[in-house]
């Protein structure tokens, strides 16, 4: 797979200033613009746009792993945020597919799933489905429509 796969897909906080697919259930930081190897610079995020709402992190080896197993050098990627994004891809599976103005999650692999919430009827605390022991952290986008044929979404990040 090539390194350039990830551009247009969701990714999600991974470490400090550290960025790649995540979890399923883990919040969308944002969609992938570019990516390049990295420089020399120890400092990260390596740059932020106000205007733009993008900021470049540094990518866990994990998703550097599941796009090229073979390469050996650091790379960093370009995530933007606070704008609408179209054709993100969304899950294949049918009853994890969102629906207009469901708030999503990373689903591990670039795409959306939608998010669920239940409550723990002994704690009264809410839980996300796909994560049940991490509690419901602060929603960061959702869809605005969805091509259930095609797989693919428009996001809005926040």
């Amino acid at each position: 797979m090539a390194l350039d796969n990830i551009i247009g897909k969701v990714v999600t906080l991974t470490g400090n200033d550290t960025v790649g697919y995540g979890s399923e259930g883990n919040p969308v930081l944002g969609v992938v613009t570019k990516i390049k190897k990295a420089g020399d610079t120890d400092t990260y995020p390596l740059g932020f746009e106000g205007i733009r709402q993008s900021a470049t992190f540094k990518l866990d080896s994990s998703t550097l792993s599941t796009l090229d197993s073979t390469a050996t050098d650091s790379y960093v990627v370009t995530v933007e945020f606070g704008r609408m994004f179209e054709d993100i891809p969304i899950t294949a599976t049918a009853e994890k597919q969102p629906a207009v103005g469901n708030s999503v999650t990373v689903d591990g692999a670039g795409a959306l799933v939608k998010y669920t919430a239940t409550i723990d009827t002994t704690t009264g605390d809410a839980y996300a489905d796909l994560e049940v022991s991490t509690p419901i952290q602060a929603l960061t986008a959702y869809v605005t429509s969805v091509d259930t044929s095609n797989n693919v979404s428009t996001l809005r990040v926040l």
